[in-house]
């Protein structure tokens, strides 16, 4: 978030605000090429990055190893794509 309104959620005026960012007291704030100066916001969460897949083969017709291969192409399709070549 801008210095501002970091500034007004600490019920602090901007001035405060700019000499706590210049000595060093806000914690990871930044100021980009432009002038803005940015305030990480405290209350964001890290999400976890991670993907769920769920795979199902629908009719009998389908053999077991070829259900395998589209199990093993959705897991990991860059590699087999190699492994092919």
């Amino acid at each position: 978030m801008k210095l501002s309104n970091w500034a007004r959620q600490n019920n602090i005026t901007y001035r405060t605000a700019w000499e706590h960012f210049r000595t060093g007291k806000i914690p990871n704030a930044y100021k980009l090429e432009s002038g803005t100066i940015i305030v990480p916001d405290e209350n964001i969460t890290i999400k976890p990055e991670y993907v769920v897949t769920y795979a199902r083969v629908s009719g009998q017709r389908r053999s077991k190893r070829k259900t395998e291969q589209i199990i093993k192409d959705l897991c990991c399709g860059e590699e087999n794509q190699e492994e092919k070549k």
